[in-house]
């Protein structure tokens, strides 16, 4: 479909702003005519409720309530109908700015009032949604459509748990449709059935056409312009108009939380540039909805990318520092001293009498720095996690965050800290650990195949969760975990055919570790003698280890040759974490092995184009090789005269 025959749909909604102002100032206008301020204070609520503005919207409620509570009770066939309205509209209002407690308390007052009320749908809702209370949600759902078989909204609600719970997707089109039939003009039901469609059934013509049935229906409809505009941007790639109906949306309702959030996506995804903007209104769908998973998770990844860029560039600035000369190094630092004291002098000018300026503080530590941005960054990750924990997706990189940015940073600071500080950063890091620990574990019980989760639990295992000590029980505990970290990796290495490279580079460290997590346990040569071990002999430990290695630095080079250039550093950082494992802990045997790997490696680097013929630090490559023929020449001289 063109560009220009959608663009009515925008100006539609655009012309329609008047009958939406029109029909605010009319309900506002019955609010004045009102007599009786707890109604007066009810109808505010329900309305400040229709605007999106639900936190301002309680205190109406609360003081409604005061009275209806009374007068129910004196005149019940008059009030009780109402009171329920209103409870039940007070519910949803709490449920919506996270107060969920209070919520479900007033929940329960509405059933003690009236248990076969028309809100029962929402406490299902509230159940389904926040309580993750499945099985009590699906009796309630089905209770509201014993009790209004003829309503289109209950259809619709259970239409959702079907689709997203449930998962039986007949059901779910099924009550889709009953929404339709029960109310053939309602915009709510023709525009989640056009959702469905376009989400779920992948049916994009018949999705487009019950789109634009619901907008045509409403033109100020927030959900069913925020979805049309979302598939206009994920469909048609028509961001101009999607991003004319987000705007459209929010002139009339700024705090559509939903809305707010698409056009972040957008913004974030599809817009260069944009990065900025997205942020802004990832903030705002926030602010609307403190609990909006997906909008804390994006903010999350985008402040992520941000802060490891900055952390980037400062390494690079600190790099090129290290590399200026010690004489452009002390006039760098006299030009500081300078900018110090000028700005001393400038602060305490004309203000003599307050005494000699105080030298200036020592700004934080450019670790202390990263940790704090690091830690905003983990709170917005923690936040969606618990906005809903059954998120495996937001679970992995949370818990990828804590492994691999957080646990990492605290041991940095606790370095540089007196003795109190790095106390108390390495007991954070312990409730770091444990965090991490059950965050990943979890997610790994939903997804046994998660990719992320195997890897960051792996490492997590293998790096923070086994820590050598002269403790003979803790010795035990480093070589249980070695083993998990070796049974995940494993995992990881099968599901994806050998081809994850960070794991395959993970197992051959974790071998290593497992060689001397094995020596240090126990006084034999022949690890075989160990009891329930069934991993071979040390050799055979290495020997996993170099296979794992050498893979690593293959796949490497394939991954360089289809990207049509190697990173130098990269290779020759490898090879020689690779030649040291190989020095310290191997056979003669196996050092023969390393040398033909290396040379014909080294000769398969040089020869692919995009490469420099010289790897940096290829003189201490060959050292190290030349060292290692020193020592299998005199193994064999040492067998030569045993034989004499």
């Amino acid at each position: 479909m063109s560009t220009s025959s959608q663009r009515p749909v925008a100006a539609q909604a655009v012309s329609n702003q008047q009958a939406f102002d029109k029909l605010i100032l009319n309900l506002q206008q019955t609010i004045t005519d009102e007599t009786e301020e707890f109604r007066k204070d009810g109808m505010t609520a329900q309305l400040l409720m229709a605007q999106n503005q639900h936190l301002e919207a309680l205190p109406y409620f609360e003081r409604a309530l005061i009275t209806l509570r009374v007068v129910s009770k004196k005149k019940p066939n008059l009030w009780k109908d109402y009171y329920v309205r209103v409870l039940g509209a007070y519910a949803m209002a709490l449920d919506f700015v996270g107060q969920l407690d209070a919520a479900e308390n007033i929940y329960q007052e509405c059933l003690q009032v009236n248990p076969a009320g028309f809100y029962l749908g929402e406490y299902a809702v509230f159940l389904h949604r926040r309580k993750r209370d499945f099985v009590q949600a699906q009796a309630y759902y089905e209770r509201s459509l014993q009790l209004y078989p003829n309503q289109s909204s209950i259809h619709l609600k259970y239409a959702a748990f079907m689709r997203h719970v449930r998962r039986d997707l007949t059901v779910a089109e099924h009550h889709y449709k009953l929404a339709i039939e029960t109310n053939t003009r309602n915009p709510d039901a023709i525009g989640s059935y056009a959702s469905f469609l376009h989400g779920v059934v992948g049916d994009t013509p018949l999705a487009e056409t019950y789109y634009r049935e619901a907008v045509e229906l409403d033109r100020t409809h927030a959900n069913n312009l925020c979805n049309f505009g979302l598939f206009l941007s994920e469909e048609k790639k028509d961001y101009k108009l999607a991003e004319d109906l987000y705007q459209q949306v929010l002139v009339h309702t700024p705090r559509h939380a939903n809305t707010l959030y698409n056009y972040a996506v957008m913004l974030d995804s599809h817009l260069e540039g944009r990065k900025q903007d997205a942020e802004e209104f990832y903030r705002r769908a926030i602010e609307v909805e403190p609990r909006h998973a997906f909008a804390l998770y994006n903010l999350a990844v985008l402040l992520e990318d941000r802060v490891m860029l900055a952390e980037t560039e400062d390494a690079r600035a600190e790099d090129r520092l290290k590399e200026l000369s010690k004489e452009e190094q002390m006039n760098l630092a006299a030009a500081s001293a300078a900018m110090q004291e000028a700005a001393a002098v400038l602060q305490t000018d004309g203000a003599e009498a307050a005494g000699p300026a105080k030298p200036p503080k020592k700004g934080p530590s450019a670790t202390a720095k990263k940790l704090k941005r690091r830690e905003d960054v983990c709170i917005l990750y923690q936040r969606a996690h618990e906005s809903d924990i059954e998120d495996v997706t937001t679970a992995a990189d949370y818990g990828r965050f804590l492994v691999t940015k957080m646990i990492v940073v605290h041991s940095e600071l606790a370095n540089m800290q007196d003795k109190s500080e790095a106390a108390d950063l390495s007991l954070r890091n312990e409730q770091v650990v444990a965090t991490a620990d059950a965050v990943l574990s979890k997610a790994l019980e939903r997804d046994p195949e998660n990719i992320v989760v195997l890897y960051n639990l792996a490492l997590l295992y293998q790096k923070f969760k086994s820590n050598p000590n002269k403790n003979s029980e803790e010795h035990l505990q480093k070589l249980e975990n070695v083993e998990k970290a070796e049974y995940l990796l494993k995992r990881l290495l099968t599901g994806t055919q050998g081809k994850h490279l960070a794991g395959m580079q993970q197992l051959g460290r974790l071998m290593v570790d497992k060689f001397k997590a094995l020596k240090s346990n126990n006084n034999t040569s022949d690890i075989d003698s160990v009891a329930g071990n069934a991993s071979g002999t040390y050799s055979e430990i290495i020997d996993t280890a170099m296979d794992c290695y050498e893979n690593s630095m293959n796949m490497k080079l394939e991954k360089a040759k289809a990207e049509n250039g190697v990173s130098t550093a990269t290779v020759q950082t490898a090879l020689l974490e690779y030649l040291k494992i190989v020095s310290s802990f191997s056979t003669n045997r196996q050092k023969i092995r390393t040398i033909a790997f290396i040379e014909g490696f080294m000769r398969r680097c040089q020869a692919q184009g995009g490469i420099a013929t010289v790897l940096p630090h290829e003189s201490d490559i060959r050292q190290m090789m030349k060292n290692m023929e020193v020592v299998i020449n005199k193994g064999k001289e040492q067998k030569d005269k045993t034989r004499r």
